[in-house]
Order: structure tokens, then C-alpha cells, then sequence
């Protein structure tokens, strides 16, 4: 929650509140790591290393007050959007911030794509900038003139999929004898 309220946990199958994390209000932004660390970040000091079992802090990344946009890479670089500054990219282990993308100051929202792409919803309608992450640099503005607060990519088709179970039986030579037998070839129709 924006403004002096910490975050809130809230179980989703009763739409309660289950508890807060303290120390934690006016977070802007939120991501969590391969590990299931939480990130938070925003106007009230540096980015906070949340565990989320224990509700406490377990560390802090210096010199990235004023986040406005978190996300993590495959790699588990985090990726962060300030008000005033261009995208940092941080190594989480060392906490320490490793490089940056030029070009991409103000930023309201990060996410990745399926193929490693990172999209940067900017702030004042300058659009939704593609980048490379590997090169560091800005590939197209895919919506100019619009401003972007929130940015998600669906991970999952949905409709048309199938589930498909295998069963294998394990027989030992004993049972069938000790020849060898040929397993014929055939196409199925699933």
C-alpha cells in the first residue's frame, strides 16, 4: 500500500488479511527472487530484503532509495526503476549495483517476456521501451506516447491444452523369460 500503511499479506482464497511486514510503507514496487526472498522497494530508504515465512529483514541493497520498479532476470540479476535515474542492475549475492541501462530514466513498471526481453513502462506518456538485456540496449518503444504503471506477460496458454498421462510397467526378465524381445514402432493418435 502506497502512503504509511506496511504491506499486507492477504490470503486470497478468504480476501482477508493474514499480517503485515513492518518497516515497509510507502513501497512502490515488489519482486520476488528464485529463492522466494522479497524485494521491496520505495520512498522510505533502500531496497528491503524481505524473508516472507519470518516477516523480517534479512538485508538491504545501499544506494537505491526512490525505487519505482522491481524485476528479476533468469539469472536472478534484479533489475530496478528509479524516479530519476536510469534501470540499475543489481547482483542480489554481492548487493551491489553492477550496471545500468542508458537511456531508460523514469521508469513506473518492469517485466520480463519468455524470451528474456525486459519492458519498461516509463513515467510522463514516454512509453513502453524493449530492451536487451544482454546488450544493455533499448531495441523500440512498442506503445509511444503512453504511459505504462503496471506491466505483467502471461507465462501460461490458456484453452487448447492437453494432459497427457503415461503409465510404465517395469517387468523383470524372470517374468517373460529371458529372451530379448523388439518393442514395435507405432504412431498414435493421442
Amino acid at each position: 500500500i502506497n502512503g504509511t500503511s506496511d504491506i499486507q499479506i492477504i490470503d486470497t482464497s478468504t480476501s482477508t488479511i493474514i499480517g503485515t511486514i513492518a518497516g515497509t510503507p510507502q513501497t512502490h514496487a515488489l519482486a520476488f527472487n528464485s529463492l522466494g526472498d522479497l524485494y521491496v522497494g520505495g520512498n522510505n530508504g533502500n531496497i528491503k530484503i524481505i524473508n516472507p515465512l519470518t516477516k523480517t529483514r534479512i538485508g538491504t541493497i545501499p544506494n537505491t532509495n526512490n525505487v519505482t520498479s522491481l524485476a528479476f532476470d533468469r539469472a536472478d540479476n534484479l533489475y530496478a526503476g528509479f524516479g530519476g535515474r536510469d534501470i540499475q542492475i543489481i547482483n542480489p549475492s554481492t548487493k551491489k549495483i553492477i550496471n545500468s541501462i542508458p537511456g531508460s530514466r523514469s521508469t513506473a513498471a518492469l517485466a520480463f517476456d519468455s524470451a528474456g526481453f525486459l519492458y519498461a513502462g516509463m513515467d510522463g506518456n514516454s512509453g513502453i521501451l524493449v530492451i536487451n538485456p544482454s546488450t544493455r540496449t533499448i531495441t523500440s518503444n512498442i506503445a509511444n506516447s503512453s504511459q505504462a504503471a503496471a506491466l505483467a506477460f502471461q507465462t501460461k496458454k490458456l484453452g487448447n491444452g492437453s494432459t497427457i498421462s503415461i503409465s510404465l510397467t517395469l517387468r523383470t526378465k524372470n517374468e517373460y523369460g529371458k529372451t530379448n524381445r523388439k518393442f514395435l514402432k507405432k504412431n498414435y493418435h493421442l
